[in-house]
């Protein structure tokens, strides 16, 4: 088998092997890849959360899997920033090298020099971010810890307010209805469905009264994250980015559309 790990700052996964084709998703850097074959210059990936589509391959860095094992062990920092540059220098100073994106995984090195770290890219090449901007992978159990889950969860998409909707998109400069769902669980450390559906074997479906923090709703084409009190949080096109909504009439955010058009709702809790 062969792997890759994505080498920019973010690249296009398309629909198909084509320059015309559409946009499927979105990769970050520091993020691992199957590379499942080759067609007409494109490569076709699969991602670590199990979603496919098209990459070229100038955006990737090749490697084999004794390599991949060995980046997936040590890039176990994620920038946490919604955009974060590398510095050359541990001060402002310095040159930017690379500017990342909320979910690209580095490694760090652990020396901290003032507001510092120092890490490492995929090439071994080294540089500074400040500390806060970086975060340790240090998930909790959701199972053991439900409601601490559950508030992270809605703390996580909450720092995606206001950002405008590009459809596939993943990053604060722009994500789309199940980018935003898919990327709060992932920074969390739960891997779920990118697309707009119920599927893969850790959710399961609940009733509209049985919502919690952090629980998803389903409509047509379209995901929400459910927060309380009948709101919710998407990434709506017509909006043009991440807005609030909510399901009661008495709120000054009802929507109409979405308390009528529910098809589902989903959870990785079981009922």
């Amino acid at each position: 088998m062969k792997y890759a790990v994505v080498g920019k700052p973010r690249i296009d996964y398309l629909v198909s092997p084509s320059e015309e084709s559409g946009l499927a998703d979105e990769g970050l850097y520091g993020m691992p890849l199957e590379i499942l074959g080759e067609e007409n210059g494109f490569y076709k990936v699969k991602t670590h959360y199990g979603y496919t589509g098209y990459a070229k391959g100038k955006d990737m860095v090749m490697i084999d899997e004794n390599q991949l094992n060995i980046w997936i062990l040590d890039s176990k920092f994620t920038i946490i920033k919604d955009i974060a540059d590398l510095l050359s220098g541990p001060n402002c100073k310095h040159r930017s090298m690379i500017t990342l994106y909320r979910g690209s995984k580095i490694i760090s090195l652990g020396q901290e020099e003032g507001n510092f770290t120092k890490v490492q890219l995929l090439d071994g090449s080294t540089g500074y971010i400040r500390s806060e901007f970086i975060k340790k992978d240090e998930f909790i159990d959701p199972f053991a810890n439900e409601e601490e889950f559950r508030e992270r969860l809605i703390k996580t998409a909450l720092m995606y307010m206001e950002t405008q909707y590009k459809w596939g998109g993943k990053t604060p400069m722009g994500i789309d209805c199940s980018g935003l769902t898919s990327m709060s669980y992932m920074l969390n450390g739960v891997l779920i469905y990118r697309d707009a559906k119920l599927e893969g074997d850790n959710l399961f479906e609940i009733s509209r009264d049985q919502l919690k923090k952090g629980d998803l709703i389903y409509f047509p084409g379209h995901i929400a994250m459910y927060i309380e009190d009948g709101l919710f949080i998407h990434s709506v096109d017509r909006y043009n980015g991440v807005t609030l909504n909510s399901l009661n009439e008495d709120d000054p955010l009802y929507s109409k559309y979405h308390s009528e058009n529910i098809t589902m709702c989903g959870s990785i809790f079981r009922p």
